[in-house]
């Protein structure tokens, strides 16, 4: 139950866009912290499809979701780890070349099934890892401001949608927008000064008092919102969710890592829903097109793994 509205502010005139070469053969998937590789999603121009693990063998770059480097220094250059993915029967393949400085959780705990990083194939550059952002400090509160009508927008539209769902006396829109969004989440793509930055944000608004007609307990809805600055251009996208405060049909992410390129950029996210938890690629575009959902899967090695390319 969610809608998806865009808001486009205009700081500067748009220059004129400039054709920019696709990905090719491009390959994403994830070490686990047991050894294994999980094949995720490959990237062929405009076109994204789901990795077969048969297809998943060969050499890869490993890059560490907690890197040591990045502790020592937020601008320190990170570098990948060569490892070999073995072919092998099963949805996860064998890694080999883990450095000594990897260290390996005892087999069959929670540690152990964990991502250890991300594995890219055909491709030189270098992941960005989420930084988090103050929502108390001035840029996590401007942020806020300006995502938060984008948020009382598609929440309008969603509550439209799903008016048989709302109880008599709900508030109506300018009711609604003068309750506050609390953000749960701010998290940061690129560094702080740079010229083209992307943000992430999730926050909910609680309905105390109201309850839905049907299997909703106590309303609640959640909101994840996309900002992109670029060249004086602010892109914000959002998409709410129906709800209550127990969660049913939400979703709730956790950025892990966002892979750039100059005109489109891959978020890997840990998605938690209703159906359990996986991992998801969500493509944000520059200009135009609104992030989508390009590839779902589990988050581990499943026998019985789905993988589906999904767009919104």
């Amino acid at each position: 139950m969610h809608h998806l509205v865009r808001a486009v502010a205009m700081a500067a005139a748009a220059a004129v866009a400039t054709p920019l070469a696709a990905p090719t053969d491009v390959a994403l998937a994830v070490v686990r912290a047991d050894g294994r590789l999980q094949p995720l999603a490959a990237l062929a121009g405009d076109d994204w499809r789901a990795l077969a693990a048969t297809d998943a063998a060969g050499d890869w770059s490993l890059w560490l979701f907690d890197d040591p480097a990045v502790k020592t220094s937020a601008f320190v250059a990170r570098t990948a780890r060569p490892v070999t993915v073995a072919a092998a029967a099963g949805a996860c393949l064998p890694v080999s070349g883990l450095d000594g400085g990897t260290t390996l959780p005892v087999p069959g705990t929670t540690a152990a099934a964990s991502p250890l990083g991300l594995a890219l194939r055909g491709t030189d550059l270098r992941p960005d890892l989420p930084v988090p952002v103050d929502a108390d400090g001035e840029v996590g509160r401007q942020l806020a401001s300006r995502a938060a009508a984008a948020f009382h927008r598609a929440e309008d539209e969603t509550l439209t949608l799903e008016a048989e769902e709302l109880p008599a006396g709900f508030p109506r829109f300018a009711d609604r927008r003068q309750r506050p969004v609390t953000w749960t989440l701010m998290a940061r793509q690129g560094l702080a000064l740079a010229a083209a930055k992307t943000y992430y944000l999730e926050g909910r608004k609680d309905y105390q008092g109201f309850r839905g007609r049907t299997d909703i307990g106590q309303i609640r809805t959640t909101g994840h919102v996309f900002v992109r600055e670029a060249g004086g251009r602010e892109t914000i996208d959002a998409e709410v969710d129906l709800s209550d405060v127990e969660g049913h049909q939400s979703v709730f992410r956790t950025p892990l890592a966002i892979v750039a390129w100059p005109a489109r950029s891959a978020w890997l996210f840990a998605t938690r829903a209703t159906d359990g938890a996986h991992l998801e690629v969500i493509e944000v575009t520059a200009g135009t097109s609104r992030p989508r959902s390009v590839w779902q899967g589990p988050d581990g090695c499943a026998a019985d793994r789905r993988k589906s390319p999904a767009g919104r």
